[in-house]
């Protein structure tokens, strides 16, 4: 083999080995981005747990007011958290809207995330190529 062809063979491997590391490079990138992705979605859904657990203990207060309310004795129970130890109905109802809008944020955020979006009408999460939505037919879009 000669000098010139054995320095095109070494060029084209060069090529190829820089082709092969720009696309591992593209590759990690997207690797990266997927698992970001993916650890803001498990972000978003723990944060939904502990929201919806906050507003049912929110709603609990609420219905132990109104039933006190019926027999004429209030007490505030103890496993209450401080965000529903006011004693009004009022202040437990802003409380629990406050918390609902929280989670509506955060469901959004979600939805968003995976790349979805959602329903006007009902909420629910649809694919973007949707046209319409399979719960409830509203158009989407």
């Amino acid at each position: 083999m000669d000098n010139n062809n054995m320095k095109k063979i070494l060029q084209d491997l060069a090529y190829s080995a820089s082709l092969a590391a720009d696309e591992a490079k593209i590759a990690a990138q997207s690797v990266g981005k997927a698992v970001s992705t993916k650890t803001e979605q498990a972000k978003c859904n723990i944060s939904l747990l502990s929201l919806q657990a906050e507003l049912d203990e929110i709603f609990a207060e609420i219905g132990r007011v109104v039933f006190n309310a019926h027999t004429g004795d209030y007490q505030v129970a103890e496993n209450c958290s401080s965000e529903c130890k006011p004693k009004g109905i009022s202040a437990l109802l802003e409380f629990a809207t406050a918390k609902q809008n929280e989670i509506d944020y955060v469901a959004e955020k979600l939805i968003n995330l995976k790349g979805a979006v959602s329903c006007p009408n009902c909420g629910r999460a649809c694919k973007n190529t949707e046209l319409f939505c399979s719960t409830c037919g509203t158009q989407l879009g």
